[in-house]
């Protein structure tokens, strides 16, 4: 063995590679496969001063001047560039390592709420599920985890587990984990009054009515521990995120990448896109915030009917009837002063559907249009009345002044 590799201590993305021996002779090779699928070769030789001694697999540049391999003189000249590829991982299925990390960090970019509902909080700590989506044969999961407390939530360890409905709630007997295929943003902790995010990748899977999926997450040395609890017709109804502008970006980023496209034009497609996106996603939340209103309205509206129906044949109008149907009773101040077209308005506001005002029929809208005319007509002629007599005080005043003089 010449060569000794390995990570670096303390590093997840850190291969560090050293002689086994001094000044061996032999040429060897060193073979690199990333978690994304990325698969990379290298001809390695001795040298006691290497003119490169960082290579970066993420960025692809000229990069490869700077290792030499001795010639028959002794001189080092530049080797051939490390050769790269994409291989599929066992772990992921037929499912490419880069589509995922791709996948994973799109929805986490978009930040999208799909999924209501799905959530539980305890001990100051809330679990939120709110997204399901999959692609091919791979089930991405967002989730959120807030803090609402002044002490750090540290997080031990987070895993999927399919268990039987009715033992949901109660021990971890009977239940089967699931391996979790990548992360996007694994936070170990949660500070005070924070929350992250987190999207996870987990292989497709159907379950039956009668099981559930769990996500757990542990605290580390604490007790406030989170279930939430994701049912089977969530994952059934998963929404197949590859929407038309997404396959355009990313379509687009592969052209850049390929150098099949300018910079210049890839940015200013890019902004496009990502205005239209913006747009969208808006006007999306917006329909979903008016969907949610109209079915929180009929959920009021058909409860109502219900408590009509409860009294429908009543014989007399008791205090627990009223309570029952009437919310509360607002008296306005009153207009009109102290005359006979005194008004004063009172709305009543019923239980679950407010202040409801029954529909007046033509020929009520006529009859009030006209009492309305001739209240405006009766105070006109009071003005008209009063503006006479006044005018007659003032010249009899007058006249008896004049007299006196």
């Amino acid at each position: 063995m010449d060569i000794i590799a390995g990570k670096a201590d303390g590093a997840e993305n850190v291969v560090r590679v050293k002689a086994a021996v001094r000044n061996f002779a032999a040429e060897t090779n060193l073979t690199v496969i990333t978690e994304d699928g990325g698969f990379f070769t290298f001809d390695v030789y001795y040298a006691e001063n290497p003119a490169v001694s960082t290579v970066n697999l993420t960025v692809q540049d000229q990069q490869t001047e700077g290792v030499k391999k001795p010639d028959a003189a002794g001189d080092y000249q530049p080797t051939a560039p490390a050769s790269e590829s994409r291989v599929l991982l066992r772990e992921v299925g037929r499912e490419k390592p880069a589509t995922i990390k791709r996948m994973l960090s799109d929805i986490y970019r978009q930040n999208r709420t799909d999924v209501k509902g799905i959530r539980t909080k305890k001990y100051g700590i809330g679990v939120e599920v709110l997204g399901i989506y999959v692609f091919n044969d791979v089930i991405y999961i967002h989730s959120c985890i807030s803090n609402d407390t002044n002490i750090s939530f540290e997080v031990d360890a987070r895993r999927f587990i399919v268990a039987d409905r009715k033992l949901a709630k109660r021990t971890a007997q009977q239940q089967t984990p699931l391996e979790v295929l990548r992360v996007c943003n694994d936070p170990a902790v949660v500070r005070g009054h924070q929350r992250q995010r987190t999207v996870f990748a987990l292989p497709k899977l159907t379950i039956p009515d009668d099981k559930v999926l769990l996500l757990e997450i542990i605290e580390k040395n604490g007790a406030r521990h989170q279930t939430v609890e994701i049912p089977a017709e969530e994952l059934l109804e998963a929404k197949r995120r590859m929407m038309d502008l997404d396959d355009l970006i990313k379509g687009l980023y592969e052209n850049f990448t390929l150098g099949r496209l300018p910079e210049r034009q890839f940015n200013r497609l890019m902004t496009e896109y990502d205005t239209e996106q913006s747009n969208l996603e808006q006007r999306i939340s917006e329909l979903e915030t008016a969907t949610e209103r109209i079915s929180t309205k009929a959920v009021q509206i058909d409860k109502f009917v219900r408590l009509v129906k409860k009294y429908r044949d009543f014989e007399e109008l008791t205090t627990p009837m009223l309570n029952d149907f009437i919310e509360k009773v607002v008296i306005h101040e009153a207009e009109g002063g102290r005359t006979k077209d005194r008004t004063q308005q009172v709305d009543i506001y019923f239980n679950f559907i407010g202040n409801f005002v029954f529909p007046l029929s033509e020929d009520e809208v006529e009859a009030l249009q006209s009492e309305e005319a001739r209240r405006a007509e009766e105070i006109a002629e009071r003005k008209r009345k009063s503006s006479k007599k006044s005018t007659q005080k003032r010249n009899q005043k007058r006249a008896e002044i004049k007299a006196k003089a």
